[in-house]
């Protein structure tokens, strides 16, 4: 593909042309040698923006890659009838886009890494071994349910079922399930499990509020609260036990099984 070799002889007419061909005549072609022509822009502006970053939470290619969808947008608005150059029309529209796609996608990664962490506190408190969490387990005659690696599946599953009802989440988060049926049934069972919540004494409930609705970590809670991290993971694992005990009563676990 020819290239327009920009302040050479002639370029300023063949980049009219292209675009008279494309926006007039619907050519296909001459919008693709457009395209050629100022991805070499594209990457100009990815590669500033770049050098200026703040993090290396995104590679270059991330940056060419909103570069380029910026300049491909810029492309579907811009009147070349206009006394205007494209590149000065198109690099705010790049910029933006550049900007724009790598906060979001620095917003998904510190989700995803937040949720890592969250997610492994819950396992470590459900994990860890506690001799006054067998003794009231057993005060409570709640026999063998939680023990070993059965304890942690099943509040790792309540976990899931209360995060699920949170706001964090978008209401299609479910639809990793298959039938519309299950979806229902499964959605009907997160707002009990979430109602029951309500009934935990206010020390759990207030746990359980923070950590799976708000996303809050052990340790935030616990310094809100004024106790030891290790007091909030105790608070944490009565609440699933206790969540689970009442789940058992109202034959809950029947649905969710």
């Amino acid at each position: 593909m020819e290239a327009i070799v920009a302040g050479s002889p002639g370029a300023k007419e063949r980049e009219a042309d292209l675009w008279f061909r494309w926006r007039h005549e619907g050519d296909g072609t001459a919008r693709d040698k457009l395209v050629h022509h100022y991805l070499e822009y594209a990457r100009i502006i990815a590669a500033k923006l770049y050098r200026t970053r703040y993090n290396d939470e995104c590679e270059f290619a991330d940056y060419l890659q909103f570069a380029t969808i910026g300049m491909l947008e810029a492309m579907e608005t811009f009147d070349p009838d206009r006394e205007v150059t494209f590149r000065t029309f198109s690099s705010r529209r790049i910029h933006g886009s550049v900007l724009d796609g790598i906060h979001a996608s620095s917003e998904t990664h510190r989700q995803i890494s937040a949720r890592k962490m969250l997610l492994a506190e819950r396992t470590d408190s459900l994990a860890s071994d506690n001799a006054d969490r067998d003794a009231a387990v057993a005060a409570a005659g709640a026999g063998d349910t939680f023990l070993g690696l059965v304890e942690v599946a099943i509040g790792l599953a309540l976990g899931y079922m209360l995060e699920g009802s949170a706001m964090y989440h978008p209401a299609d988060d479910t639809a990793a399930i298959d039938s519309g049926y299950e979806r229902i049934e499964f959605r009907q069972l997160q707002e009990k499990v979430t109602a029951l919540v309500r009934s935990l004494p206010p020390r759990e409930s207030t746990v359980i509020h923070a950590h799976y609705f708000n996303q809050v970590a052990f340790q935030d809670i616990a310094r809100a609260l004024g106790v030891s991290k290790v007091r909030i993971c105790q608070l944490h694992r009565q609440a699933l036990e206790r969540l689970y005990r009442k789940m058992v009563e109202l034959r809950l676990t029947d649905l969710a099984a």
